[in-house]
C-alpha cells in the first residue's frame, strides 16, 4: 500500500514543494495533509508503518517531512531516525509536531536538529521552514 496523497499547487520555480506527512491517524493524517495542501504544496502521508514511511520518503524525495507526535511518539521518533540516519535521507529537514511535552522534550533531545512546534503553528512553520512566504 502506497501513502495517500493529496495535491496542492505549485509554488516554486522548480515545481511544487513536496511536503511528506508522519501521522498514526488515519482521519487526523488526511485533516493536516489537507491543511498543508491548503498552503499549495504537495503533500503525501503515512498513517500505519514508519518503516514504510521512510521508504515512501526515499522515493517521494520531499523538501521536508512532518512528523506528529500526538499519536505514538515513539514510533515518531523512530521513523526520524530512519529518516534522519538514511544515505538518501538524511539532509532533508524534519519538523515535529503536537505531542504532550514529554514527547517533544524527547524529540528534541534525539533530535536536536529537527524544529518542533505546536500544532496551531502548523502552517506558519512549515512556510518558514521551505522559504516560502
Amino acid at each position: 500500500m502506497t501513502p495517500k496523497q493529496t495535491s496542492g499547487f505549485g509554488t516554486s520555480a522548480w515545481g511544487p514543494k513536496r511536503v511528506f506527512l508522519v501521522h498514526f491517524n488515519e482521519s487526523e493524517a488526511r485533516e493536516l495533509a489537507s491543511r498543508i495542501s491548503g498552503l499549495g504544496l504537495y503533500v503525501e502521508f503515512e498513517a500505519i508503518d514508519g518503516g514504510r514511511a521512510v521508504k515512501s520518503v526515499v522515493a517521494f524525495n520531499p523538501n521536508l517531512v512532518v512528523i506528529s507526535l500526538s499519536r505514538l511518539p515513539s514510533h515518531g521518533r523512530a521513523t526520524a531516525d530512519g529518516i534522519s540516519s538514511g544515505k538518501k535521507t538524511g539532509h532533508i529537514p524534519i519538523l515535529f509536531s503536537g505531542g504532550n511535552p514529554e514527547a517533544v522534550e524527547k524529540a528534541k533531545s534525539s533530535f536536536p536538529g529537527a524544529v518542533c512546534c505546536r500544532e496551531e503553528l502548523l502552517e506558519p512553520t512549515v512556510k518558514h521552514m521551505l522559504g516560502l512566504k
